[in-house]
Order: structure tokens, then C-alpha cells, then sequence
């Protein structure tokens, strides 16, 4: 895969989130300081993971956005792969989350509508919105 890569503007690019392995997921967050949210979406570590699937994936994994990465156990890393797989799939599926401008390649426009579980929440009192690395 790194011949692919190499030259094509991508040498950045992060791992796969769909099929890294539990093992592989949990050693990239070994020792990092930083919030996990921040670093879901640092793209030199996962590709493609964007605020929403991000924010999707924590609340799922029942784990606080600020959480310093390193921290974060085995069990409860291996929770966020796995939903964060699953939050992956069911947005390409549904043909992505965007509000109003996405379009696959081939024209046609996604679904905007498709089940957020944290954004369910933003009635309830006990719902705290807040900026984490500037999202």
C-alpha cells in the first residue's frame, strides 16, 4: 500500500478505521496526550474520520470527547473501534452525513437524515455542547 501512496499526496494519510485490528488501534493511541477526539480526527493517524463520526463513536463507546488518549484502557479502545466501524458503515450506506452538499462520484446527493444518537440528546439538560480542538 505505501507504493500507492508514495508521491500520490497521501504520505500522510492514517490508517484505515474499517480494517485496523483491535491491537494496532490501541498501540496508535499508546503515550498520546491529547484529547481522544482530537486525535480521531488527526488524519495522519486514522483517514477519514471526521467531527461527526467521530462525536457519534465516542458517545457510543460511552466515552467523554476530552479523555487524554493515552489513558483510555484496552477494553475501552476496543469499544470505540468497534463503534466507530459501525458508525462508518452505517453512514456509507446511508450515502453520508453531510446537511446539504454531498454528492458521491457519481452525482447523486446523500441522505442527511440518517440516526445521530448524540444529537438526540441536545433537549436534554444534561446535554453540554463544546468545542475540542477547534470543531
Amino acid at each position: 500500500m505505501r507504493e500507492i501512496r508514495s508521491g500520490s499526496g497521501f504520505e500522510a494519510a492514517g490508517q484505515e478505521p474499517l480494517t485496523i485490528g483491535a491491537e494496532e488501534f490501541a498501540l496508535m493511541f499508546r503515550g498520546r496526550r491529547l484529547a481522544i477526539k482530537a486525535a480521531l480526527l488527526n488524519q495522519t493517524l486514522l483517514s477519514g474520520v471526521g467531527n461527526i463520526y467521530a462525536d457519534e463513536s465516542l458517545f457510543r463507546a460511552g466515552i467523554r470527547p476530552r479523555r487524554q488518549a493515552g489513558r483510555l484502557t484496552k477494553a475501552h479502545l476496543e469499544r470505540l473501534r468497534r463503534e466507530l466501524v459501525v458508525v462508518l458503515e452505517q453512514a456509507i450506506r446511508l450515502g453520508g452525513s453531510s446537511v446539504s452538499d454531498y454528492v458521491d462520484a457519481e452525482g447523486v446527493r446523500g441522505f442527511s437524515n440518517w440516526s445521530i444518537a448524540y444529537t438526540s440528546g441536545r433537549d436534554n439538560p444534561a446535554f453540554v455542547a463544546e468545542r475540542l480542538s477547534g470543531r
